[in-house]
């Protein structure tokens, strides 16, 4: 099943790509993610990671998306080329930017992508059209002020909000982006002339509640963090067991014998 069927079916819930490595790229895929994302933007990755990562990610059947470091045509050609199922694009605060990318990822008479797919595999560029998602990124002040426009450009399969750079604008610390209310309303008015349109919208949360607020406004598509965060929680669940095990031996509590 495509990632595009998969967000027809119902909510999905994928991870985040930070680390350039293609063994954690693989845990990564084999975890069960409906979906994954490798950053070139704020992540580790260059653009020329993108096919290790795609490679390793990928090998058990899970999509793979890149957001590529900017909406320059040539990045967004490059990791679709490398294998990329889509390109999330970011700060596209305009119709006229978002249309550039549109163009980007596909081939004529659609768009202007050049043609010499590395790794991407379809048979036909018609096909390539259809099952390639391009997904502009939502995180300006603009950008809300511009979404009529740019959910009405053809070609935009949906949008992902960014609520870190959207709550900074409105003046919302990322301390409180999973709960401001403001941020939240917002984020549904997104949402609502997205799927006027039968445009998806995708977000970032910080945890269950998080979540379950997305959910709640309508947020399809939505990344439960990157495996660097899981990296950092996971260490910081061991390191907690210090306090419980030093607790047992101040209190004059012996272990289990073997």
């Amino acid at each position: 099943m495509s990632l595009r069927e998969r967000i027809a079916a119902g909510p999905v819930l994928g991870g985040w790509i930070m680390l350039d490595h293609p063994l954690s790229a693989e845990r990564m895929g084999q975890a069960g993610f409906d979906f994954l994302v490798i950053d070139t933007q704020h992540g580790h990755s260059e653009t020329g990671a993108v096919l290790p990562l795609v490679q390793a990610a990928g090998g058990h059947g899970t999509p793979v998306l890149a957001r590529v470091a900017w909406e320059a045509p040539h990045l967004i050609m490059r990791a679709l080329d490398l294998g990329a199922e889509g390109v999330i694009v970011p700060m596209t605060s305009t119709a006229a930017a978002v249309r550039d990318a549109v163009r980007a990822a596909r081939y004529a008479p659609l768009g202007e992508r050049s043609y010499g797919p590395i790794r991407a595999s379809f048979p036909t560029t018609d096909a390539a059209n259809e099952t390639v998602l391009v997904i502009p990124m939502i995180e300006t002040r603009e950008a809300i002020d511009n979404i009529e426009a740019i959910c009405d450009e053809p070609g935009v399969d949906g949008l992902f909000i960014g609520p870190y750079d959207l709550g900074l604008v409105m003046g919302v610390p990322p301390a409180d982006v999973p709960t401001n209310r403001e941020l939240l309303e917002t984020m549904a008015h997104v949402v609502d002339v997205a799927s006027e349109r039968g445009v998806f919208v995708g977000s970032v949360s910080s945890g269950r509640a998080h979540v379950e607020a997305l959910l709640g406004i309508g947020i399809r598509f939505i990344s439960l963090g990157s495996d660097l965060t899981f990296v950092q929680e996971g260490a910081r669940q061991r390191v907690a067991l210090r306090t419980a095990v030093t607790g047992m031996a101040d209190a004059g509590v012996e272990g289990p014998r073997y």
